[in-house]
């Protein structure tokens, strides 16, 4: 049950970084996934 609730909250933080993501991607898609493989390659 602890770990279905981490689960559920790491989740619902990245949340609205994928919405920002997403709405990035629609205007500019190029910046956007360049900016994500960074942000990956950070993580």
């Amino acid at each position: 049950m602890g770990l279905l609730h981490c689960t559920h909250q790491r989740l619902h933080g990245a949340l609205p970084g994928l919405h920002r993501l997403l709405r990035e991607l629609g205007q500019r898609p190029h910046d956007a996934a360049e900016r994500a493989a960074e942000r990956s390659a950070d993580a």
